[in-house]
């Protein structure tokens, strides 16, 4: 399973994916590795806790939409990452100016292969993590949108939508589909970005944006 996600994800080269330059998958006492580019800045997590826990809707929409154009080239390529999250994504703030990367993919799975995840098994975050990937249900580009539409209600909003004191207090308020909007909590959310948010956090897969390539042109609209 390594090996084969390994490969997809060295396989895809894209501008807001870190590069994957080798890897092995370890045996006979010896450790598994990847092997990645160096990136020079912080997580979004503590981008956002040097920013006081939110960033401005206008920035929040350009780190989006990196990210759903890094999710769009993994998704034509029949990869679905499964842990969209701010620990999940980088800021470089490289010579070239600031990036914004999407990495570790060490969760994903290939869409149409059922074997790369174990059975009844849960992975993920709770707090950003689709309904169905809590049920254990059929994981799908969808359920990589509705992770990041959590993503993008922290940044604006400065919490998960989805609150509890556990793991499983989480994600019972994350299967009920409860949560206050962002307009409600923030002012400076607009009724276009609040009904962005709110499509991709629809309960059933098949009322959000279908993958990453038609929420990056919605984010694109905004």
């Amino acid at each position: 399973r390594f090996r084969r996600e390994a490969q997809a994800v060295a396989a895809l080269k894209h501008d807001c994916i870190v590069d994957v330059f080798d890897f092995a998958p370890g045996g006979d006492g010896e450790p598994a590795y990847i092997v990645s580019e160096l990136v020079d800045g912080p997580t979004l997590r503590q981008l956002l806790e040097r920013a006081g826990g939110r960033l401005p809707p206008e920035i929040a929409l350009l780190v989006a939409a990196r990210v759903a154009a890094a999710l769009a080239a993994a998704h034509a390529r029949g990869i679905i990452h499964r842990d969209v999250k701010p620990d999940n994504v980088m800021i470089d703030f490289g010579k070239g100016g600031a990036r914004v990367l999407l990495t570790d993919f060490g969760i994903a799975r290939m869409v149409e292969d059922d074997t790369m995840t174990a059975t009844g098994s849960i992975l993920g975050s709770p707090s950003y993590m689709s309904p169905e990937q809590a049920r254990s249900g059929t994981i799908e580009p969808a359920s990589d949108v509705f992770s990041l539409g959590v993503t993008l209600y922290h940044m604006v909003v400065g919490r998960t939508p989805f609150q509890g004191k556990d793991p499983l207090t989480v994600i019972a308020s994350l299967v009920s589909g409860e949560y206050l909007r962002p307009g409600r909590v923030e002012a400076r959310v607009g009724p276009e970005l609040e009904a962005l948010i709110v499509r991709c956090l629809k309960p059933q897969p098949a009322e959000r944006y279908a993958g990453g390539d038609q929420l990056l042109a919605a984010l694109r609209e905004l």
